[in-house]
């Protein structure tokens, strides 16, 4: 039930009760009112008729007995004369001499006792309702006899029946007008409780910006006041918060390390971007679902199920096997209830590219220490060699000491080899001065100077420059070493009668600088590492070592340096192409 019915149906119960009760005590009041009233006129009556006769010396005369009917009709009421003994004299409107001893009727009683005796019955010989008042009359020697005058209530009955009826009639009219009254109150308490609950609802509903308008200061404009202020506070703590999620949001998504959240279950809760690319899934369709869908690892499961008992952070590095293999370190840190561990955090770290740089400089640290022991050893042993007497035989300090020379300036090019790597590594500006370049210029050159050692070893170089006059935004010399660098390198592996192409083309945005050749090509899995520092194809055996295995990463850096990149193609058995995209300046 509404509040407004609830309140209305109180109104009107307690204006229902209030009305029977007054109208109650009123009806009780009148018939008392009229009865008091009634006995007094009775009485006053009766006084009158006994001052009258009282000095009758026989009451049983003819003469009193008119006086009865006389007086009963002045009055207007019935008058009966009654013995001390009981017996009735006279009566003014039935035969005395039919009527029985009134000895022990109850007013009769009291009279004889000496007081005014009043009573009201229904009267056998009127056949109906009758007020009957006896009043003694006394003598010398006590009561004489009594005077009994009597009254029909009909009267009485029918102006107190009349008077409940406009009691009635005031009753209705009051429960009406107190129900129009109590409707227009329950609905001043109510219709503020309506707007409240109505505007409470859209608060509920996510608009914040509605507020509550009473102009009122009683508890509901306190009430209203208070919901406005809860709504203000509500609003800047939703912002807040709202600011707060934006910002981890924001953090989550652009971390550089994966984050995932997992529940009590087991059930993945959360991921951001680093972590679908890092275990190369998708929100989407791990959503709310076992992480072992995706992460199959028995340290994992172990270092998870640790944590929901222990509650204490931990760390732990694994590898992944699918869809590739990874190598990821994980940092566990749990999430609290009241009570226990409801989440799990795990921040992941992809160390795949740093467990490959570990292992590229120990390979670095292992090459350049065998690339700088060769040369030092042969020195060391030669020079040992002379100092134990071979500076005696002039021929042979002779040819010691040329090998010496020879090691020496194969030991400074090694290190200014280094050294200029770690310059073009640094991209160091004084290492750096592009210029415009003819490219069919530097080709050219290149080609003039490679000619010598290409018919060495047997190998036809060709050169093809499809437009001369192209130029290229471009350091010259540091061009002209990636050029010499990868031609070096094509007529060391292409072997006896090859061919070497060196050539150059165009698109509309780059100038593609190729080089050629038909030697034992590159397995697959290698290419990627044929850029790194010292690195040489595995199928080549130490002793045919023909270079440091720090060209082509010089290539590399200076390609970077001019904002390109270099890549190979290459196929065991039937050669390499490797090519150098630089920008096209036009």
């Amino acid at each position: 039930m509404k509040i407004r019915n609830r309140l209305l149906l109180t109104y009107l119960t307690l204006l229902l009760a209030v009305i029977l009760l007054l109208g109650l005590f009123l009806q009780s009041s009148l018939n008392e009112f009229f009865l008091v009233d009634l006995e007094k006129t009775l009485q006053k009556d009766a006084g009158v008729f006994a001052s009258l006769i009282n000095s009758e010396e026989d009451w049983q005369s003819d003469y009193t007995k008119a006086q009865v009917d006389r007086f009963a009709e002045l009055f207007d009421a019935r008058i009966t004369l009654i013995s001390n003994g009981g017996e009735v004299w006279a009566d003014s409107a039935y035969d005395a001499t039919r009527m029985n001893n009134h000895a022990t009727r109850p007013e009769v009683v009291q009279a004889l006792q000496g007081r005014i005796g009043t009573s009201s019955r229904h009267s056998a010989t009127l056949e109906m309702d009758t007020l009957y008042l006896a009043y003694p009359v006394f003598a010398e020697e006590g009561v004489r006899g009594v005077i009994r005058i009597s009254k029909s209530m009909t009267v009485v009955e029918e102006i107190i029946s009349a008077l409940e009826r406009i009691i009635l009639s005031g009753i209705l009219i009051a429960l009406f007008i107190g129900a129009l009254i109590s409707y227009f109150l329950a609905k001043t308490i109510t219709n503020p409780i309506k707007e409240i609950s109505q505007t409470a609802d859209e608060i509920a509903g996510g608009n914040l910006e509605k507020r509550i308008f009473l102009n009122r200061r009683d508890e509901m404009g306190r009430l209203a006041w208070a919901i406005n202020k809860m709504t203000e506070k509500l609003k800047e703590e939703i912002r807040t918060v709202r600011n707060r999620s934006q910002r981890l949001e924001t953090i989550l998504q652009n971390m550089v390390s994966g984050v995932l959240v997992i529940s009590e279950n087991g059930l993945v809760e959360g991921i951001n971007p680093e972590a679908e690319k890092i275990f190369e899934i998708s929100w989407e369709k791990i959503k709310h679902k076992p992480y072992q869908t995706f992460l199959r690892n028995y340290d994992f499961q172990e270092s998870f199920d640790r944590i929901l008992r222990e509650g204490l952070r931990s760390e732990l590095e694994f590898t992944i096997y699918y869809p590739q293999e990874k190598n990821v370190k994980a940092f566990f840190a749990p999430i609290y209830g009241e009570e226990r561990v409801e989440q799990v955090v795990i921040v992941f770290h992809d160390v795949s590219r740093l467990k490959k740089l570990e292992k590229i400089k120990s390979d670095f640290v292992a090459n350049a220490s065998h690339e700088l022991r060769t040369p030092l050893t042969a020195i060391k042993g030669f020079s040992e060699t002379l100092l134990e007497g071979a500076l005696q035989d002039e021929n042979v300090s002779r040819r010691f000491v040329d090998i010496i020379d020879k090691e020496a300036d194969r030991l400074i090019h090694l290190v200014n080899t280094l050294l200029d790597l770690s310059r073009l590594e640094q991209g160091k500006k004084d290492v750096f001065k592009p210029e415009s370049l003819f490219l069919g210029e530097i080709l050219e050159y290149c080609y003039q100077s490679m000619q010598n050692k290409a018919k060495e070893s047997g190998i036809i170089l060709k050169l093809e420059i499809p437009n001369p006059e192209k130029t290229v935004l471009a350091d010259r010399n540091l061009l002209t070493q990636a050029v010499f660098n990868l031609v070096d390198n094509a007529l060391k592996h292409s072997g006896n009668n090859g061919d070497v192409f060196l050539r150059v083309r165009y698109t509309e945005k780059e100038v593609l600088l190729e080089v050629e050749d038909k030697g034992k090509g590159i397995p697959p899995q290698e290419t990627e590492r044929i850029f790194e520092r010292f690195y040489q194809v595995q199928h080549e055996r130490p002793g045919d070592r023909k270079g440091t295995g720090l060209g082509l990463s010089i290539v590399k850096h200076i390609a970077l340096l001019h904002e390109g990149t270099v890549e190979v193609e290459s196929e065991v058995g039937r050669g390499s192409i490797f090519r150098i995209r630089l920008p096209n300046s036009r």
